[in-house]
């Protein structure tokens, strides 16, 4: 959950030190939206994602996938629109693809699998 926090907020970052900011536009207010609350919806998923990992482990993978893919989708607009470097996409994929494998693998491991079964053995 706190990769996810933090790799949304890095956007914030750029949008503080005004890195791609473009000249002037119409859709300056879409601009300035888009850069200081979709970042916040990560930091939301990276949260709940936290919070549910001991009542719901099964919800907070779920939770975490969602938000990783997001993140990926959000990385790729903002180099399809210019408003992050191009070397951006390539180095945020590699760390969202490999952070969606490791989730989908804890996601089908077996203590996920068989959560919630009561053991046969009487200890």
């Amino acid at each position: 959950g706190a990769l996810l926090s933090f790799a949304g907020a890095a956007h914030w970052g750029m949008q503080l030190a005004e890195f791609g900011v473009p000249r002037r536009s119409d859709y300056m207010a879409l601009y300035y939206l888009s850069r200081f609350s979709a970042p916040v919806v990560f930091v939301f998923f990276g949260w709940l994602g936290s919070v549910l990992s001991t009542a719901e482990p099964r919800e907070a993978c779920l939770w975490l996938l969602c938000g990783y893919v997001g993140l990926l989708s959000f990385d790729f607009l903002a180099c399809a629109f210019h408003i992050a470097p191009p070397w951006w996409f390539r180095w945020r994929a590699g760390f969202a693809l490999s952070a969606i494998g490791c989730v989908l693998v804890l996601c089908l491991s077996e203590r996920m699998l068989y959560l919630g079964q009561k053991p046969m053995i009487r200890m």
